[in-house]
C-alpha cells in the first residue's frame, strides 16, 4: 500500500467517526433544542444589528454590563427556583429584555411663559406667546475635582420574555406552576413565557 491510500483511508475513518458522533448528538432531544435556540438567538442578533448605524452603541458600556449582569443573575435565580418546583427537575432559562437599565439623574427644570398683545386703534389685537423650557442637570464635585451628574436611581430593565427548558416541561401541572411563578416575578403575561422539555 502506498502512502496516499493510507492517508485517504485514515481520512475516511475520521470522517466516519465524526459523522457517528454527530448522529448520536442529533438523536438527543436536548441537543436539537440547543441548536435551535442558538440559531434563533443568532437571527435575533443579526436583526437587531441591522438597525444600528456603524459606530453607534446602544447606551453606555456601563448600562450594557449592568443589563448583562442583571440577566445572568435573574437566569440563575430562576433556574434555582424552578428546580425546586416539584416535578420540574433540572432547568435552563433564557431571558430577553425590552431595554437596558435606565439611570435617572437629578435635574432642575425652568419654564418661562411670556405673552404680549399688539393692538392698534379700532382693530383686533394680536397675541404673541413664547415658551422657554430649560433643563439643567444637578452636578456634584467629587474629591478628585471632577464633576458628575447626581444619580437619583437606576431603573431595572423590563423583561420582554422568558424561555424555560426543564425535565418536567411536558407535564401540564408543572408547566402551569412555572409559568405562574415567572408571571408573578416579572409582572409579564402568560404569552411571554414558554416552557418546554
Amino acid at each position: 500500500m502506498n502512502k496516499d491510500s493510507k492517508t485517504l483511508r485514515k481520512s475516511k475513518n475520521q470522517t466516519f467517526l465524526f459523522k457517528n458522533i454527530l448522529d448520536k448528538f442529533a438523536r438527543k432531544e436536548g441537543f436539537k433544542k440547543i441548536v435551535v435556540a442558538v440559531g434563533i438567538l443568532g437571527i435575533i442578533l443579526v436583526f437587531v444589528s441591522s438597525f444600528l448605524k456603524p459606530g453607534t452603541t446602544l447606551k453606555s458600556e456601563r448600562n450594557k454590563t449592568s443589563a448583562q449582569t442583571y440577566i445572568e443573575q435573574m437566569q440563575k435565580n430562576l433556574e434555582y427556583l424552578i428546580s425546586n418546583i416539584e416535578g420540574a427537575g433540572k432547568s435552563e432559562v433564557l431571558i430577553t429584555l425590552e431595554n437596558g437599565s435606565e439611570i435617572i439623574y437629578a435635574r432642575e427644570e425652568k419654564k418661562n411663559q411670556e405673552s404680549s398683545e399688539d393692538k392698534a386703534k379700532g382693530e383686533l389685537g394680536k397675541i404673541k406667546q413664547s415658551d422657554d423650557f430649560e433643563i439643567k442637570y444637578i452636578t456634584v464635585r467629587e474629591s478628585d475635582g471632577n464633576e458628575r451628574a447626581l444619580q437619583i436611581k437606576e431603573v431595572e430593565p423590563k423583561v420582554k420574555g422568558v424561555v424555560v427548558v426543564c425535565e418536567g416541561g411536558n407535564n401540564k401541572n408543572v408547566k402551569e406552576k412555572i409559568i405562574n411563578a415567572i408571571k408573578t416575578i416579572f409582572s409579564i403575561l402568560k404569552s411571554q413565557v414558554f416552557v418546554t422539555r
